[in-house]
């Protein structure tokens, strides 16, 4: 029998990484530059994961995995380094269901960063909004959720 996590981490890499094109247009998506090292910028947006009183609970290496694969599928790896981090808080999910059960594909919630090939020294720090809410009080539970998140990049990226 097929151990169902592996399988549950690459269905989620997958979505992360073919989902946002059509996200990137809706601007589902916020990001934010900052110059420094990749491992600074990574360090930044964990202590501001921690700072929150959150944990992350898995790292995705999106660069590895596609310099890995990159021969296989026939496209370049344009990450010099490429990551998402997740981690949810137990608060905010729990109002965000609660408001509407259809909101558990709002956790957990992801911030990645990268830097590309192209432009070395750049990070990109970012996260996938929560959009939707069918409810009035789903809307502020998700609302909520993005501030959360929002604030956590603002601060990992020192933007004002």
């Amino acid at each position: 029998m097929m151990n169902a996590r592996p399988l549950s981490v690459f269905a989620l890499a997958f979505f992360v990484v073919f989902a946002n094109i059509s996200v990137w247009a809706n601007e589902a998506v916020k990001v934010y530059g900052w110059e420094g090292s990749y491992d600074d910028a990574k360090f930044s947006v964990q202590d501001a994961i921690v700072g929150k009183g959150l944990k992350v609970v898995y790292e995705g290496h999106m660069a590895t995995m596609l310099e890995r694969t990159s021969k296989a599928v026939g496209k370049p790896n344009p990450y010099l380094h490429g990551e998402y981090l997740l981690f949810c808080s137990a608060s905010h999910s729990n109002a965000s269901v609660n408001a509407d059960p259809q909101n558990i594909g709002i956790c957990p919630y992801i911030i990645f960063l990268y830097e590309t090939k192209k432009k070395p020294g750049t990070i990109h720090i970012g996260y996938r909004r929560p959009v939707g809410g069918q409810t009035p009080e789903s809307k502020v539970a998700l609302k909520a959720i993005d501030e959360l998140i929002h604030s956590i990049v603002k601060e990992a990226a020192e933007v004002e």
